[in-house]
């Protein structure tokens, strides 16, 4: 039990150490969610967003080259021109059996899931 225990502990100290980085090059304005109110200009919101990605990890580094790019490519998707995005949220999720997965390689391999959802405004001009 106490063998059990040690790699279960062990187990989740790997799952720690997996990270991604996410990047933007977009130069649209962006506020994460609780982050604050809007400047006093107003706006409408015209859709919600909502899409996940599937990542794999082995040995901690993503298998897939383009997930530091994969949050400008849904932002550079989703945006025209003149809309900006509020109350944009990045999760990391990792479901019970992909945890077990993670637990019987020890570590070695995770997959997980990468949700990413916000507003898209338009200002509104005043006439």
């Amino acid at each position: 039990m106490l063998i059990r225990l040690c790699l279960l502990w062990l187990t989740l100290n790997l799952c720690a150490c997996y990270s991604i980085t996410l990047q933007s090059a977009s130069e649209k304005a962006i506020m994460f969610s609780g982050q604050g109110t809007l400047p006093l200009k107003k706006y409408r919101v015209v859709r919600h967003f909502y899409h996940t990605h599937e990542i794999h990890f082995v040995f901690g580094i993503p298998m897939a080259e383009e997930t530091e790019r994969l949050l400008s490519n849904v932002l550079e998707a989703e945006l025209a021109p003149q809309q900006a995005v509020i109350n944009l949220r990045v999760q990391r999720y990792v479901s019970p059996l992909n945890q077990l997965n993670t637990l019987l390689t020890l570590g070695l391999y995770l997959r997980t899931e990468l949700i990413i959802e916000g507003d898209v405004i338009e200002y509104l001009t005043q006439r």
